[in-house]
Formats: structure tokens, C-alpha cells, sequence
């Protein structure tokens, strides 16, 4: 079963980590991707903006070819040395809203962002100018809202033509996961984004 998966969650940071389990379904989503990584695409660059412990990091260079390389930034400094100790990893102790775009955009990224108070919003948003691909797990209600349209889900509205990006999978979690000692409180879904063109595909888990 699928439980809590951080040893000592800060909840004043929002701060519940992605139980193993749950991490690998996520990254699975994009084995297409990984596939057409070969000797001729070697250098996967894959951007975890919210890595806490790094679970989601263990499941990327799990799933990924071996030249993968993964940057890993976490806001609290306690990680720092866990975070470090990954292989094909490069840590930013820092708050990834302020962190300054890259020269070039990632491949793919991977994250669980923080949920409280909306926070999920504007690092979605800020993921969607800096990656190619995204699998995300967030609270469904994270998909509604005229805000929220207005700062991330217009991007992808078929409605408008010069949308830039597309929904290719949304995974159900049948039942609520479990982030601290009281359960979950959120219905939690798995996205799978892309700038690539294409249809959607629900299922539940």
C-alpha cells in the first residue's frame, strides 16, 4: 500500500514527501521519453525543483538511461547532504521561485510541489517556461479555478491558438495517499505535459 514516505516532513513548509511507490508510477509515465535517449541523445537533463529527501530523484535515475543527469533543487538545507550523496545530481540549496531560469530548457521535470496555500501554482507555472516535459503530482483541485487558468491551464486550452502545451496522461489515485500521520486530505492526480502535440489518456491507479 502506498504510505507516508519522509522520515521528518516539515509541515510548516508543506513539506510531504512522495512515498517510493508512488514516485516510480509517476516517472514511469514518460519511458517513451527515456527510450529515445540513445548513444546519440545521451544527456537527459531532468529538473526535480522540489526534491526534499529526493525520492522522486531515486525514482528518475531508476527509470532513466544512466546518462541521465538530474538538478535537484530543495529549499531546506537539512537535504542538502542526502541530496548530495545521488549519483548524476547537482543540488541548489534554494527557493526555486527565485532561482533564475536556465540557458536551455530540461528535458523533462519531475516534481510534488508544495500544496498549501495554492504553492503549486506558481511553480507549475514557472516549470512550464523551463521544460520541455513535465510529470507532476498534484491535488486535483489544482485544475480548477479561474486563476489558476489564467496562470497555467490557458497554456494548454485547445481553445486558443497559441497553445503551447498538451496534456498526454492523467493518472487517478483511486485511493487518497498518504503524506502524514492523519492520511491525506487531497484527491491527488499524476499529469503527464508536454510541448509535443497529442491526445490525452485517463486511468486510475
Amino acid at each position: 500500500s502506498i504510505v507516508e514516505a519522509g522520515p521528518t516532513p516539515d509541515a510548516d513548509q508543506a513539506q510531504w514527501f512522495t512515498d517510493p511507490r508512488l514516485a516510480a508510477e509517476l516517472v514511469h509515465l514518460a519511458d517513451d521519453l527515456y527510450a529515445s535517449f540513445d548513444e546519440w541523445r545521451p544527456n537527459l537533463r531532468v529538473l526535480e525543483p522540489s526534491a526534499g529527501s529526493g525520492n522522486l530523484v531515486r525514482a528518475i535515475l531508476n527509470a532513466a538511461p544512466i546518462t541521465t543527469l538530474v538538478r535537484a533543487v530543495e529549499i531546506d538545507p537539512r537535504w542538502h547532504g542526502t541530496l548530495e550523496a545521488l549519483p548524476r545530481t547537482e543540488v541548489s540549496i534554494v527557493d526555486y521561485l527565485t532561482r533564475p531560469a536556465p540557458l536551455h530548457p530540461y528535458n523533462l521535470g519531475v516534481t510534488n510541489p508544495p500544496y498549501d496555500g495554492g504553492e503549486e501554482g506558481p511553480h507549475i507555472a514557472k516549470m512550464l517556461d523551463e521544460c520541455e516535459r513535465i510529470l507532476a503530482l498534484l491535488p486535483a483541485r489544482s485544475l480548477h479555478g479561474d486563476a489558476r487558468h489564467k496562470t497555467i491551464w490557458h497554456r494548454f486550452d485547445a481553445r486558443r491558438p497559441e497553445r503551447d502545451w498538451y496534456l498526454r496522461q492523467k493518472v487517478h489515485c483511486v485511493l487518497r495517499p498518504k503524506f502524514g500521520e492523519a492520511g491525506g486530505k487531497d484527491e491527488v492526480v499524476l499529469l503527464d505535459m508536454s510541448r509535443e502535440p497529442g491526445g490525452c489518456e485517463a486511468r486510475w491507479l
